[in-house]
């Protein structure tokens, strides 16, 4: 049975010079939000700064582990260097440098070796990824106004926050089990697009995608045999 990112076993190199910026990305942006944090608690800071605080948090927190992941080699790393470098676009100006080095110098030497029958499957794995960051991120957004709003009318940002931060842990897990080529990861799959189909209308193009392009590949990998 052929794994959907067994790229990762067949790859000749990781780009460690990569690796060591995504590390110090990480580490540059965990300092700037501690800094951030340290001035509110001391009272020096606005609550609205809990907010950058928060983004930076989340920014080297995912910079950081997608270094760790490419250091130990786990399954995980292409999908999980991929879903980071597109997140890190965001952090202007160093992520953007950082999504633009990938995108042109490391992307196309790592991935060079994985099937093109793999790579639609791997793109939505990426997806994945990346919708689950995507929520993170709007539950940061959710959480600033909490932070700003009136102790009364904190309770309706809160249910928002606790429902994307769900939502983004159940789209990361389900990227990890496809990126671990776990068989329970196709019926999870199923059940998510079966589910966004109805979510017009990026919901509905990620779904479209999924029965389109990847199914057939991903019930010839899970279930070992060929799909007509």
């Amino acid at each position: 049975m052929q794994p959907i990112e067994d790229a990762a076993s067949r790859a000749p190199e990781i780009d460690r010079s990569y690796s060591a910026i995504l590390l110090g990305l990480g580490l540059f942006h965990l300092l700037g939000s501690a800094s951030l944090t340290f001035a509110v608690a001391q009272g020096q800071g606005l609550a609205a700064a809990r907010f950058p605080a928060n983004l930076l948090l989340l920014i080297g927190a995912v910079a950081l582990a997608a270094a760790v992941v490419r250091w130990l080699r786990l399954p995980i790393y292409f999908s999980a260097t991929a879903a980071a470098s597109i997140f890190l676009a965001v952090a202007f100006p160093l992520g953007t440098a950082a999504f633009v080095y990938w995108l042109t110098k490391v992307q196309p030497r790592e991935l060079k070796e994985m099937p093109d029958s793999e790579r639609e499957s791997f793109r939505y794995t990426v997806g994945l990824y990346v919708a689950g960051l995507a929520f993170c991120l709007s539950a940061l957004v959710f959480q600033y106004m909490i932070d700003m709003a009136p102790p009364d009318g904190r309770g309706l940002w809160g249910m928002f926050r606790l429902a994307f931060f769900v939502a983004a842990f159940l789209l990361l897990t389900l990227g990890v089990l496809r990126s671990v080529k776990q068989p329970f990861s196709y019926f999870a799959t199923l059940i998510l697009n079966v589910l966004l189909i109805l979510y017009l209308p990026i919901g509905t193009c990620f779904a479209l995608f999924w029965f389109l392009s990847v199914r057939k590949h991903d019930l010839s990998v899970y279930r070992g045999q060929a799909v007509l």
